[in-house]
């Protein structure tokens, strides 16, 4: 596993931010705007991220509502609506955007090229996606922590064949605008363990069930579900409602599931 890191996320913002801060102790009016961007529905877990990221503000100093203004911005429903919300939040000036996940990455990057962006993203190669042009010097307006770890792909299919040793078909279900890293992960490891991968797509929780009826069909017999956080938060629940979903048609079909959170 490997971390590819250009900057640190929370240190950059706040670096961003020091000089603002200054500047604004002689025109109180104008404080510092940071934009949080997510490209999830609202959720528990998203609660908990956004609280958290306000939390490490006002360790170093910004309180909400006091020196520094948080503009948070996020989908209702699919990702379709992420590029028209990327440029939402443009249109309101902020002076740094904290954005996560590739999809999300993708549309502020598409909506500003001078407004700075502090990314975090588990899913994708900055260098290969041509966020950046190297580690040392990103150049343009994106820095950030990207985990791109294409082995949890492999450990998941090693825990399917854990529970289920005599399982040869798993199905893999990828939203492709995660990237491929994690696939990547998961095609690399599947000859070694004597496995036949089929990959199912889906690009929101509303092609979650076709997916599953697809690997029953094709007799799969357990299922690996990569990150992504349409998978992760749903619509008006957390990952965890999800997760009842993939459980019952398991149990009907006596099929394995892994992810994210571990064996299902």
């Amino acid at each position: 596993m490997r971390s590819r890191i250009a900057g640190l996320p929370l240190a950059v913002l706040l670096g961003l931010l020091a000089p603002l801060g200054a500047a604004d102790a002689q025109q109180p009016v104008n404080i510092p705007r940071v934009g949080f961007f997510r490209p999830a529905p609202p959720s528990p877990e998203l609660a908990r991220i956004l609280e958290s990221f306000k939390q490490g503000l006002r360790e170093q100093g910004y309180v909400e509502g006091q020196n520094v203004a948080v503009e948070v911005r996020y989908p209702i429903t699919t990702t379709d609506q992420l590029p028209g919300i990327a440029a939402e939040l443009v249109r309101l000036k902020p002076d740094a955007i904290f954005a996560a996940a590739s999809s999300g990455i993708d549309a502020v990057r598409s909506a500003t090229t001078t407004i700075p962006i502090v990314a975090l993203d588990l899913e994708t190669d900055p260098l290969a996606s041509g966020i950046v042009a190297s580690l040392a010097r990103p150049g343009g307006n994106v820095t950030g922590i990207f985990l791109d770890f294409p082995e949890l792909g492999g450990k998941w299919l090693e825990l399917v064949t854990e529970v289920a040793p005599k399982v040869s078909r798993v199905a893999v279900l990828w939203d492709p605008a995660t990237g491929r890293v994690p696939l990547k992960g998961a095609e690399a490891a599947a000859p070694s363990l004597r496995l036949k991968l089929q990959v199912l797509e889906a690009r929101g929780p509303s092609e979650f069930e076709a997916a599953f009826q697809a690997a029953i069909r094709a007799r799969a017999g357990a299922m690996v579900i990569l990150s992504s956080p349409v998978f992760n938060t749903t619509a008006g629940s957390s990952w965890t409602s999800q997760r009842g979903t993939v459980c019952r048609s398991s149990c009907r079909s006596r099929t394995a599931a892994s992810s994210r959170t571990g064996q299902i």
